[in-house]
């Protein structure tokens, strides 16, 4: 587990693995600096999207999020990704799936149709 609390994005990184790290660890009791493979925590917090406000919303907010990350030009070498999207990438491409654009969709009228 060597170089497991290295912190990516400088002291914001940092900062932020701290935070998890008191949530995950400390308030589940877990061992504040754990050894080997025991003491480690398990913190899972899960909220409904429509808790603090419209789902819909929400649901737009993201997409605008993931489409605007997604958007950011990356430093070369490296690949922007979302959580999943390579797992996904692969199974779409195992199933013979073929990706194309909404304008095209709503032209053909497969846009709702197994949405």
């Amino acid at each position: 587990m060597s170089g497991a609390m290295m912190p990516f994005g400088g002291h914001r990184g940092g900062a932020l693995a701290a935070a998890i790290q008191l949530m995950a660890g400390v308030m589940t009791g877990a061992h504040v600096f754990p050894k080997g493979n025991e003491g480690y925590g398990l913190l899972l917090i899960g909220l409904r999207r429509d808790a603090f406000g419209a789902a819909d919303d929400y649901d737009r907010s993201v997409a605008e999020f993931a489409h605007g990350y997604l958007a950011t030009p990356a430093v070369q070498g490296d690949d922007l990704r979302l959580p999943g999207s390579m797992r996904y990438r692969q199974a779409r491409d195992a199933a013979g799936i073929i990706e194309i654009p909404d304008e095209l969709a709503i032209d053909l009228g497969l846009r709702g149709v197994s949405s």
